[in-house]
């Protein structure tokens, strides 16, 4: 192969770059430059034209990929908008947090609000999204176990590569053998509530191992604080519309 310069492998790197050619294409490009090369001088060269080229692709697939999400959540925070009764509601927050992640796996779990005095009830699945067969609605989720039980000591997204390899998380037989069943691997909990205690929790879930971008966790952590707010005012407009006791 007749050697080339550095500067026209560089040229045809930013070509494949505007192409959006997949990132072998640009290694392979590269490595077979680094073929026909004498010096280390020229080699070094081409080891950084590929670095960087490598680099730029990967930021602006993070761009991307962080633009359609802020489509998605404008579209979401659209949608919660609408009235609706509170079961619905449930159901189309669970099934756009799934989409929003491409997880495998998606419910709801929620505390039966106490009244002026009383504590909330127990928490049980509402809603689930995705093929699942041990993930019910009604099911109860034991308090202050698996990653639910970690989101009230960390009002945020918690989550795990792998649920069941994770020493972190403070073990409950029910849920370890219900993400056995499922074969569940990475999992997120995002907490819901307004302007006090979480009073509930939302989960995602896949099943291979996965690392969420700091990206899809601040998008989930949007998409709680949009649901909280949509379930509270939901569950305000059920209890105006109750007649008096």
């Amino acid at each position: 192969m007749t050697r080339r310069s550095a500067d026209s492998i560089a040229f045809n790197v930013l070509e494949l770059l505007a192409s959006e050619a997949p990132a072998a294409e640009v290694a392979e490009l590269v490595e077979q430059a680094r073929r026909g090369c004498e010096s280390a001088r020229e080699r070094e060269a081409l080891c950084r034209i590929e670095q960087l080229g490598l680099s730029i692709r990967s930021q602006s697939q993070r761009r991307r990929r962080r633009e359609a999400g802020l489509a998605a959540l404008t579209d979401t925070a659209r949608d919660l908008a609408l009235p609706y009764e509170l079961d619905s509601l449930l159901r189309v927050i669970t099934r756009r947090a799934r989409l929003l992640l491409g997880a495998d796996v998606s419910c709801l779990a929620t505390a039966e609000p106490g009244g002026a005095d009383a504590e909330p009830g127990p928490v049980r699945i509402r809603t689930t999204d995705g093929p699942c067969s041990s993930l019910r609605a009604g099911q109860g989720v034991p308090d202050g176990f698996g990653l639910g039980g970690c989101v009230p000591s960390d009002p945020g997204p918690f989550w795990t590569p792998d649920y069941l390899a994770d020493e972190r998380i403070r073990r409950s037989p029910v849920v370890d053998a219900t993400i056995r069943a499922e074969g569940l691997r990475a999992v997120m909990a995002v907490p819901l509530g307004h302007r006090a205690r979480p009073f509930g929790t939302l989960y995602v879930a896949e099943r291979a191992v996965r690392y969420f971008t700091t990206d899809e966790i601040s998008l989930m952590a949007a998409l709680g604080d949009l649901a909280g707010v949509a379930i509270e005012k939901a569950r305000l407009l059920e209890r105006s519309a109750r007649p008096p006791a």
